[in-house]
């Protein structure tokens, strides 16, 4: 089976701009990774977020993703960012309840 090729942005102006990144969040929480907020995405001053309780699985998003090069993965920070719409994905979060 071949890798998912991701684009560098939502595919519809009416989508949420982390739309895009939403099948590696998918990928990860069907792999036991656990969502440290109640939704999957929130706000902060930064752009939109999303918090995962465990460390990425970089392996496991480099097996299945083709990625733009819009597209950052920084294992040394343990997050996924779109350098287009400043969605990110952070990983090692303690649970946090609510947005």
């Amino acid at each position: 089976m071949g890798k998912i090729t991701l684009t560098e942005e939502p595919l519809e102006r009416s989508a949420p701009v982390y739309e895009h990144l939403q099948p590696i969040v998918d990928a990860l929480t069907r792999s036991g990774n656990k969502l440290a907020c109640r939704d999957r995405w929130g706000s902060s001053k930064e752009g939109f977020v999303c918090y995962l309780q465990q460390p990425i699985d970089f392996t496991l998003v480099r097996a299945m993703f083709s990625l733009p090069e819009s597209i950052v993965l920084s294992e040394q920070r343990d997050l996924i960012a779109c350098s287009k719409t400043w969605a990110t994905i952070y990983g090692s979060i303690a649970p946090r309840g609510e947005w």
